[in-house]
């Protein structure tokens, strides 16, 4: 049973990791944005980032469990491929396909003045490297280590109300809200079932990028 000074501790890691990795991933992009926004050059350091830090997160994770992880295999795979086409699928059914055709759904990357690679590059990548990083803070750290004081339940639970806390100001209509509810409720499953952060990382930064290609190709002429 944690000590209530650990399990503060562990909310108060959680959350500075939630707005320290993903600023770290922005970093780039408005780095290229002010320097030289005619060469899209964020990309590799983005993703480069993003892997990193689910990497070390999956390290710190496999430390603090104590049942034997599951190493990468058909399994892990399955689980990963599965899981984000699932998550995608609910992400396009949610956000609606004559809304996407008609080209009613904004991205991330709309308001950048930069030409249209950059900001497609940016609409895709910023939510692939969010994706990542959250699972990586929320499961990596909170979740992991509350399963000592409340159990895989109660800690996937603790670790959902926290990913879904992170997208109160920047979540406004009903379908982004059930897309979050459904990510939160699916990530903490499939991080529980495997004692992975990687997998949970990979659904949902990919179900996110996956959902934001489809709205960029509803958009072409």
């Amino acid at each position: 049973m944690a000590s209530a000074p650990a399990v503060i501790k562990i909310w108060l890691l959680t959350i500075a990791a939630l707005v320290g990795l993903p600023a770290l991933c922005a970093l780039f992009p408005i780095i290229n944005l002010r320097t030289s926004a005619h060469l899209v050059w964020f990309p590799a350091p983005q993703i480069g980032a993003a892997l990193l830090i689910v990497y070390l997160f999956r390290w710190r994770a496999s430390q603090q469990q104590t049942r034997e992880t599951i190493p990468v295999s058909i399994q892990w795979v399955l689980a990963t491929v599965v899981g984000t086409a699932a998550l995608s699928t609910i992400g396009i059914v949610l956000t609606g396909w004559a809304e996407i055709n008609e080209g009613k759904v904004a991205l991330r990357g709309d308001q950048l003045d930069a030409g249209a690679r950059f900001r497609n590059s940016y609409s895709v990548l910023i939510v692939f490297s969010d994706g990542l990083a959250e699972e990586a803070a929320i499961r990596g750290i909170l979740q992991v280590r509350l399963r000592a004081y409340a159990g895989d339940v109660g800690s996937q639970c603790m670790a959902g109300l926290l990913l879904i806390a992170v997208h109160v100001f920047d979540k406004s209509m009903l379908y982004e809200w059930a897309f979050v509810v459904i990510t939160a409720v699916l990530c903490g499953m499939l991080a529980s079932k495997f004692h992975s952060t990687a997998i949970p990382a990979f659904v949902h930064g990919t179900s996110n990028a996956v959902v934001a290609m489809v709205v960029m190709a509803g958009r072409a002429p």
